[in-house]
């Protein structure tokens, strides 16, 4: 039996996040706590023996997932001679235009008068239905095939497409795909049997850091009793 592991995530904190602004193709920065939260990614990231790490051409998802591979500091094997790191950069993976709509704050009332559909695109922007077409045709073209191989594959996203592919690998259907927030930095880990969806998880670094905070404390408390 074979066993293979997707591990989404979407990017730090950004500039235009902090500011509640629609991002789309713009090419946000991180913010400090962004930076910060895509380090903390490593407390998960290194808990995994990770063969492909996949992310989204725009600048931060790349950085969210080298700092997060970097803290880690477990996985030689993606790096490459130069020591940057080896990311398999995908367009498909980019997150949904909003078109005319790009750095608009989500309390305008054009935003908040907009309705959510499945086929609808916001002016020069792009609809949910074909950032499921491309994240589907990704899925079935690459890394369904990893799965059987039971591989373990990282990718470093964005909110839309974490929630499309929620979507696309059969997690929730359409209508509750915006009933629930997605996180930044916080990991998505769906299993697999092969190539079958057997179980998935979303991992809170949060609990991590506390857990190696508890063993650190533990481990100096026995130093002091002996």
């Amino acid at each position: 039996m074979k066993k293979g592991r997707l591990i989404i995530m979407r990017h730090g904190e950004t500039e235009y996040n902090a500011d509640g602004r629609m991002t789309g193709h713009a090419n946000a920065k991180l913010t400090k706590e962004g930076v910060e939260q895509g380090r903390r990614t490593g407390y998960v990231l290194r808990k995994f023996d990770i063969d492909i790490a996949y992310a989204s051409p725009l600048d931060r998802a790349k950085q969210t997932l080298e700092l997060g591979l970097e803290f880690a500091n477990a996985h030689n094997n993606l790096k490459n001679k130069d020591g940057s790191w080896k990311l398999e950069i995908r367009e498909s993976l980019i997150e949904k235009s909003v078109g005319d709509y790009t750095g608009f704050y989500k309390t305008d009332k054009r935003v908040t008068s907009l309705k959510r559909d499945f086929n609808s695109r916001l002016p020069n922007g792009e609809s949910d239905k074909e950032v499921v077409a491309r994240l589907k045709k990704l899925y079935e073209e690459e890394l369904l095939p990893l799965m059987e191989e039971g591989k373990t594959v990282v990718i470093s996203c964005h909110s839309v497409v974490k929630r499309m592919f929620h979507l696309v690998i059969g997690e929730c259907e359409y209508q509750d795909l915006y009933k629930f927030k997605v996180p930044n930095a916080q990991p998505w880990v769906i299993d697999f049997e092969n190539g079958q969806r057997v179980s998935s998880k979303y991992y809170n670094p949060a609990e991590f850091i506390a857990n190696d905070n508890k063993g650190l404390a533990n481990k100096q408390s026995k130093k002091q009793f002996k």
